[in-house]
């Protein structure tokens, strides 16, 4: 028994060392810090990101205590989902399949190796959010008095039982075999779509991110402060909000119920766990060559390879003979390469959707459309996400680069991503047009680029498709979704920064460059 927790230990540490030493590990926390410092906004930035009827707290310990739980129970959903998920896939890419289906440890033992290691890094990412706040406190200076617990116990009691649920998940996705690719993505974002709704609304007891529990205790804060303020709801998000009243909360109180409450959704997660091994199947690791092999040695249905060489014939040497000349490449082959790539996996139902996005966007009236203009950004992500990560992925680094100009092959990648955000955002183009809204056209057409340039420069810096996928879907979030003009590149809100977009997209290029040129001499 020792031993099994030892062997778990050692496994989760080595799958955690992975994460924390890549890339994408660094460039998630660059986006977490951003993320606080967006959300502790200045009494005078016109915006607030939480408040409750007309008053908010100020920011002492308490209040941005609870804003950092909420809001790393809330938008590491979406964020650690897509980065994290993948890790038993990684496992089958990788080829470890062989080594791991005939060894001693069980199913339990590394599922729950698994997810150690992904609980553990949405632990940290929560961590760092946390000590953004921190940061924060002293830098707003509304209040400097410093309270350790009212950091920390959000943090124990809200914060964990949500990525306890979220890390079971990442898990359970993975072993569903059709909620690997596309289809887990969307159904994914449904669950946390309708579990935000419903833990926001307050009903029934869906309150996995907590903010039924804080809103009970801010609310019975504000009206001790300000009895005559009629409160019915919390708002959280990107609110415009030009003043709003300011009393001193004093923090959660932990009652039995409370904590009775949150250690519920840590039985869920376990429930979850459960499920995965259940279904879990070690055969699953191997690769269809691999698996076909083993199958053939154990039923003894292996054929001997007779190695075939004309009689009379004996070769004692081969002399290679190297042609010389100058290469020549054409861009319009490598371009159309990098299309075929792009659509190889793409399922029939994909192609159905996106015509039917692309025929409403196209004949619905501008005014009446806007919800499926925030749903057809979403559409490209799967043909996106890869673009700069699938040399790294396949491990073709150096057939390509020896074989093919490394930036000409950057630059048709690039392009076949514009090309194919064009192609699937063109309905939403062609009405602007008609209609002569030439501001958002070029808003619109600004986001054409900045989306699979954000997608090249993620995926070569990270290696992996998944980071793309996780700043994105949240950036989209609090962009379009909840009209924080700021991050709105797609100009549907009236975006007002559509130059500061061209110059991040242009810089962007820029990071993608360097991180092919990194790649080329490494």
């Amino acid at each position: 028994m020792i031993d099994r927790i030892q062997r778990c230990i050692t496994i989760s540490h080595y799958n955690l060392m992975l994460i924390l030493r890549s890339y994408g590990f660094l460039i998630m926390l660059g986006v977490v810090i951003t993320l606080g410092y967006f959300l502790v906004p200045p009494a005078d930035a016109g915006y607030q990101t939480m408040y409750v009827g007309e008053a908010r707290s100020i920011y002492n310990s308490a209040w941005l205590g609870a804003v950092a739980a909420l809001s790393s129970s809330l938008f590491l959903w979406p964020f650690g989902f897509y980065l994290l998920r993948g890790k038993i896939s990684e496992d089958r890419k990788l080829g470890v399949g062989t080594i791991l289906v005939p060894s001693p440890m069980s199913n339990f033992h590394y599922l729950l190796t698994k997810l150690i290691s992904v609980f553990l890094i949405l632990a940290v990412m929560a961590g760092v959010l946390e000590l953004a706040f921190i940061t924060m406190q002293y830098i707003r200076l509304e209040e400097t008095q410093f309270v350790l617990h009212d950091y920390l116990l959000p943090y124990v009691w809200i914060v964990l039982p949500s990525l306890c649920v979220l890390s079971a998940l990442t898990i359970l996705f993975d072993i569903i075999p059709f909620m690997k690719g596309v289809i887990g993505n969307i159904v994914f974002f449904s669950i946390w779509t309708a579990v935000s709704a419903l833990s926001f609304s307050g009903v029934g007891k869906i309150d996995i991110f907590g903010s039924q529990l804080m809103f009970t205790e801010i609310l019975n804060g504000v009206q001790e402060a300000f009895p005559m303020v009629n409160a019915t709801n919390m708002n959280f998000g990107y609110q415009t909000v030009q003043s709003l009243l300011i009393f001193d909360w004093t923090g959660i109180i932990w009652t039995k119920d409370y904590v009775t409450e949150r250690l519920f959704w840590l039985l869920i997660g376990a429930f979850l766990f459960l499920i995965s091994v259940l279904i879990f199947r070690r055969g699953s690791l191997l690769s269809l060559e691999k698996k076909t092999s083993v199958q053939n040695t154990n039923g003894g249905l292996e054929k001997d390879l007779v190695r075939y060489q004309p009689k009379g014939k004996v070769i004692e040497s081969v002399h290679i003979q190297t042609i010389e000349g100058e290469r020549q490449y054409s861009f319009y082959y490598i371009f159309r390469s990098e299309l075929k790539l792009m659509f190889r996996d793409v399922s029939l139902w994909w192609y159905g959707v996106g015509i039917i996005l692309f025929l409403l966007t196209m004949f619905i009236p501008l005014t009446s459309t806007k919800v499926f203009l925030y749903v057809i950004w979403l559409w490209p992500i799967p043909l996106l996400a890869p673009i700069g990560a699938k040399e790294k992925m396949y491990r073709t680094e150096q057939l390509l680069f020896s074989n093919c100009p490394p930036y000409m092959q950057l630059f048709a990648v690039w392009l076949s991503g514009v090309f194919v955000s064009f192609l699937i955002t063109s309905g939403g183009t062609v009405q602007m047009i008609a209609a002569g809204d030439w501001s958002w056209l070029s808003a619109w057409l600004i986001a054409i680029f900045f989306s699979p340039t954000l997608a090249l420069a993620a995926g070569i810096w990270a290696g992996t498709r998944k980071l793309y996928e996780a700043i994105f879907v949240v950036w989209w979030i609090m962009g379009p979704v909840q009209n924080a003009p700021y991050l709105d590149f797609t100009g549907i809100q009236g975006n007002q920064l559509t130059y500061v977009y061209l110059l991040l997209t242009a810089g962007l290029a820029i990071i993608a460059i360097m991180g092919r040129k990194r790649q080329i001499f490494n």
